[in-house]
């Protein structure tokens, strides 16, 4: 489940990465592309 989370999340940040904000977009990217997450 947790996969198919992360899938969706890094598509819908592919389709939406204009409109947010540098520091939105770089919290994103690490956490769910990159999976530095916070534990």
């Amino acid at each position: 489940m947790e996969l198919e989370k992360n899938n969706y999340i890094n598509s819908l940040f592919e389709f939406y990465e204009p409109l947010l904000t540098k520091k939105q977009a770089n919290y994103i990217e690490l956490y769910y592309a990159d999976d530095y997450s916070l534990g």
